[in-house]
């Protein structure tokens, strides 16, 4: 997965990542700053879902609007399916 911040019109990559054991990332190190991000998902290789994904990829876009809040991002994944929110 790669992280992107919006600089203009245009996507800027500040970090990548994969997932671990548990499906986590553990964070990307980064200095988070109030701005437009993007997480591109990349699920075309992802033999837990038991078949060919129906989006093999996925990009969340969101808004941070305080800096100092830690942003939790979970992404749930079916083969058919995705749904993702603002965790804590």
């Amino acid at each position: 997965m790669t992280l992107e911040i919006k600089e203009g019109d245009t996507w800027t990559e500040i970090g990548t990542s994969t997932t671990g054991e548990n499906g986590r990332v553990e964070g990307f190190d980064i200095e988070t700053e109030v701005a437009t991000y993007r997480l591109a998902f990349d699920l075309s290789n992802y033999a837990d879902l038991g078949e060919t994904p129906f989006f093999p990829e996925i990009d969340v876009i969101f808004q941070v609007q305080d800096a100092d809040r830690e942003h939790h991002v979970p992404v749930l994944v079916s083969p058919f399916g995705y749904s993702t929110y603002l965790g804590n």
